[in-house]
Order: structure tokens, then C-alpha cells, then sequence
């Protein structure tokens, strides 16, 4: 099934991921574009902005950057804006940008609650109100919001903030579709299930440091019903079918990309 986004304008956050790998803002950025579109990257890392933007021109396609702050609502108006001035306009949205912080409740610590709720939910919702007036004016537009099986049942290990900061992107997701489907907008949520990423080996590494990250990845592996994680392409591929007209009866919808693990929960 071929997706045509040709001359679609793209923002994606958290574009540019983790420098020298193919994290999943990045692959889903240029996916889009092998689909079409022109891309627009918005991360807080100009290194990793820089080599997405590089990758992508390697592969003949067109793209630009905005180093941004996406919790801070003057950078983000900045970011829209300068993909404006570059484009014109804005046809897709795709809120990647996101962080995990470990921790139950008493655990976690209210700096870091803050934190990941201003990245993974308050961000979300600074692009899409910067965006949509965009989108309005043109009668359409395609906003991606992603989220985690997480959201929907408890995690493998404390992660309260985490949890709860994606149980509410898919509120928000709802809300967005609802209120702007009369101007042709449509707005996704794609549920993510356990990835073999560059992000889920930081993360083990850095807040789980006594324990062997090879075997917690065969671990996670063996945990999904088809036998293994799933990749970043995986989800990208699903962020380009959902911003294509193949998914124009799609709106307010929750993606589950999981191998069937949230399957486990009902």
C-alpha cells in the first residue's frame, strides 16, 4: 500500500533522537519524507537536528531545523513560525519529543514528575495550539501523538510519571479530534509497545545500571506475544500511513504498535 505525502509540509519533534543512531524521531522523519513530504525537525540538540537534516539530504529530500525548548511556549511559537517562513504552512505534526523518568510514587521526585509532564504532555499541547490555526485555515491536517502501552495498564517496573503523562496524551489526542474535525483535522495516537531502540538502551543504562541490558533486552524480546520487540521503523512506518489519505476516516483513534503485548492486559 503506497502513502503519498507528496509536498506535505512535516513537523516532527525530537527529530534529530540520539546522535549517531537511528532513533525514532529520526526514522520517522525520514520516512515521511520517502513518502513525500518536506520535513521540519524541532529538537533541543543541534548536533542531532544537524544529522538528521544530513541524513536526509543524502537521500535527495528536502529538510530544515529549529532548535527548540518544546515545554517553552515563546520557542515553540518561534519553531512553527520558522517552518512557516521556510514552507509556508504546516500539514502534519508529530509529537515525538518524550522522556522516561523511573519512580513510583513516593519514589519519584516532584522536579522530575514536572519534568516529564511538561515534555511528554504540556509540549503536545504547545505544538498542536501553535499548529492548528494553520491546519484550520487549510481545511486539514494530520497531528500524530506518541504515546505507550503504558499508558493503558500498569508497566513492567515503577514508572509513575511516565504512565500517567501518556494516559494523558491519549485524553488529548481525543480532545484534539474532536473539537477540529469540523475543519477536516484529523489527530492520532500511536500506542507504542517495547522497542529495541537507542532510547531503550539509554534509558536501561543510565537508570538501571547494575542490571545486564543484553539480557533485559532478550528478556523484553521473549515478553512480547510475536517473539520480539518492535523497532522504530515499525512505528514510523505506522506515523506514515496514519498522515496518509489511506487513514482519512481515522481520527480520535488509539495505534496499538505492540506485537500484541497490551493484548495481555484484558
Amino acid at each position: 500500500m503506497h502513502c503519498n505525502l507528496t509536498d506535505q509540509i512535516a513537523i516532527v519533534t525530537g527529530g534529530g533522537g540520539i546522535p549517531g543512531k537511528w532513533s525514532l524521531g529520526k526514522a520517522i522523519a525520514i520516512s515521511l519524507a520517502r513518502a513525500g513530504a518536506k520535513l521540519f525537525i524541532v529538537d533541543k540538540n543541534q548536533e542531532a537536528a544537524e544529522e538528521s537534516c544530513a541524513a536526509l539530504a543524502a537521500e535527495g529530500f528536502e529538510c530544515s531545523f529549529a532548535i527548540a525548548d518544546v515545554t517553552i511556549s515563546n520557542e515553540v511559537q518561534a519553531a512553527i513560525d520558522a517552518c512557516v517562513k521556510e514552507y509556508g504552512t504546516v500539514d502534519i505534526l508529530v509529537n515525538n519529543a518524550g522522556i522516561m523518568t523511573p519512580g513510583g510514587v513516593t519514589e519519584v521526585k516532584e522536579v522530575d514528575f514536572d519534568r516529564t509532564m511538561d515534555i511528554n504532555l504540556k509540549a503536545m499541547y504547545l505544538t498542536s495550539r501553535c499548529v492548528l490555526p494553520l491546519m484550520r485555515k487549510n481545511a486539514s491536517g494530520s497531528i500524530i501523538n506518541i504515546s505507550s502501552i503504558n499508558s493503558l495498564g500498569y508497566a513492567s517496573f515503577d514508572n509513575v510519571a511516565y504512565c500517567v503523562s501518556k494516559a494523558a496524551v491519549n485524553s488529548l489526542t481525543e480532545q484534539i479530534a474532536i473539537e477540529n474535525a469540523e475543519f477536516g483535522i484529523r489527530c492520532n495516537t500511536i500506542i507504542v509497545g517495547m522497542l529495541d531502540s537507542p532510547m531503550t538502551w539509554s534509558e536501561i543504562r543510565k537508570n538501571l545500571p547494575d542490571v545486564d541490558a543484553v539480557q533485559m533486552m532478550a528478556d523484553r524480546d521473549s515478553a512480547v506475544p510475536l517473539g520480539k520487540q518492535g523497532n522504530v521503523w515499525d512505528i514510523a512506518n505506522s506515523a506514515v500511513f496514519l498522515c496518509s489519505d489511506k487513514a482519512g476516516f481515522i481520527s480520535g483513534s488509539k495505534l496499538t504498535v505492540d506485537g500484541g503485548e497490551s493484548a495481555k492486559f484484558r
